[in-house]
């Protein structure tokens, strides 16, 4: 089923977002593990857990910025040239 899922969010949707939305695979895991009492929560843990989160944004910095002043992040440099700010 997880390869299905993963094969279809390939072929018809946004890869850079699957990419970061796997960001979460290990975070789930873990919880999953803390909850069924394999593992005990520690603050190493939630440490780990930061860092992926901040891992996740650092990498879907795109998305963001393109969603804050709507200019394609690829064409950044373009927008940002002398001759299109005046």
């Amino acid at each position: 089923l997880a390869f299905y899922a993963w094969d279809r969010g390939v072929k018809q949707g946004d890869i850079r977002l699957l990419g970061v939305a796997s960001y979460a695979t290990p975070i789930l895991s873990t919880c999953i593990l803390v909850i069924a009492g394999y593992a005990g929560a520690s603050p190493s843990l939630g440490i780990a857990c930061l860092l992926i989160v901040a891992g996740a944004l650092m990498a879907s910095q795109d998305k963001l910025f393109k969603r804050q002043d709507g200019i394609d992040p690829k064409n950044r440099r373009e927008a940002a040239s002398p001759e299109n700010l005046s």
